[in-house]
């Protein structure tokens, strides 16, 4: 008494512990969003992972990502801290006071997050947020950081999201042969852009068809002939389906897709998709209205992870309405979450100021117009600082 106060160090045991970032149980917050509770499972390394939830949130849906973990689930009042804390104390009192314990406070309510703090201090628990923006985990008791773990399949967003559908990715076969054709018809986008009107009226009709377009001569004749040429070369298509897609839109999905494949090999992105297909497994149920075992829900154009965060890119070759902003805005948020991004990808400039005052609107949804590896690259840098 009286004398100042005595600066005692960690001990070492507790310092090698907290460094490891290892814990016995961790604690999830769990609410709309799943992408917090996945982000602690992808963090540390955790043999049990205990959910906090209300009744009209089930955490069932997360036992799938915790490959063989130990999973548990405490149904909570969202609304009421001290329930929150309550439940928690309640829960630990049959672990050793060696546990090591951490409480993910990410998700859930603001009222959830206050009880599940307060339990933390009366346990010595160890409190930490995830900040997607920042790119961090946050320590709430000491405000260390440490660096968010790569989500490296852009799949995984999706199997996140979805709860009865089955992620398929579609990649057009041939697609690697025709990245010339591609490119070329890129190169003459407005040409092409122009016929696509008339050449659609011959395939809704079954009439055949001869087009130049450039130096690109296209022939179809239904169920026999589907060819495109440039120079020397020609390219064949398995059926009219696959044919009336590709030139009527599909090759700019393609090119875009080719030309991203420069930054995956950088290491800028991971798994660029092209082509996915949510689908409904209809098994089983009446073939009536033609629909066959697999009934696609949504199709996404291109896809890929930055390790942090899900980027849809719609694909337009066309001119770019207002409701394509709206639509990729909510894909991209029910799908990749909050942190997600949307791009827009045209062949033409936007055509006018409603479309520009939606994208300004919507700060997760990008445009891009040319250009496009170069300011794709930049929107990624920007979000990763």
């Amino acid at each position: 008494m009286g004398k100042k106060a005595e600066f005692i160090d960690i001990p070492k045991a507790w310092r090698e512990w907290k460094s490891t970032n290892d814990f016995d149980i961790i604690f999830n917050l769990f609410g709309d969003q799943r992408m917090p509770s996945y982000l602690s499972i992808n963090q540390f390394k955790c043999n049990k992972h205990v959910f906090l939830s209300s009744k009209s949130h089930d955490a069932n849906v997360m036992r799938k990502f915790l490959e063989g973990k130990s999973f548990d689930e405490i149904k909570i009042d969202a609304y009421d801290p001290l329930d929150v804390k309550l439940k928690i104390l309640s829960y630990v009192k049959k672990f050793s006071p060696e546990t090591k314990i951490g409480i993910n406070l990410t998700g859930g309510t603001k009222l959830m997050y206050a009880g599940a703090m307060e339990a933390c201090r009366k346990i010595s628990a160890t409190p930490f947020y995830f900040n997607i923006d920042d790119d961090n985990v946050i320590f709430l008791d000491s405000f260390e950081k440490n660096t968010l773990k790569n989500i490296t399949s852009a799949k995984k967003f999706f199997e996140l999201n979805t709860d009865e559908l089955e992620i398929q990715e579609k990649r057009p076969k041939g697609i690697m042969d025709r990245i010339e054709l591609s490119k070329t018809l890129y190169q003459n986008h407005k040409k092409v852009q122009r016929r696509y009107k008339e050449m659609i009226g011959y395939f809704n009709s079954r009439t055949s068809f001869k087009k130049n377009i450039s130096d690109i001569k296209i022939k179809y004749i239904p169920n026999q002939v589907r060819q495109i040429a440039i120079e020397d070369k020609t390219y064949e298509f398995i059926n009219d389906q696959e044919f009336q897609f590709y030139i009527c839109g599909g090759w700019f999905e393609e090119y875009l897709y080719n030309e991203l494949k420069i930054l995956e090999d950088k290491g800028l992105i991971f798994d660029l998709c092209i082509n996915i297909k949510l689908c409904i497994d209809n098994t089983g149920n009446s073939r009536a209205w033609g629909f066959g075992e697999k009934v696609d829900y949504q199709e996404i154009d291109i896809c890929f992870s930055d390790g942090k965060r899900l980027y849809i890119i719609e694909c337009k070759s066309g001119i770019v309405a207002s409701d394509h902003v709206e639509k990729l805005k909510n894909i991209t948020f029910q799908y990749g979450g909050l942190g997600a991004v949307g791009i827009l990808a045209s062949c033409f400039k936007l055509p006018n100021k409603v479309v520009e005052k939606k994208l300004k609107d919507n700060k997760q949804i990008y445009s891009v117009v040319e250009n496009y590896v170069r300011e794709i690259a930049n929107i990624i840098k920007n979000k990763n600082h």
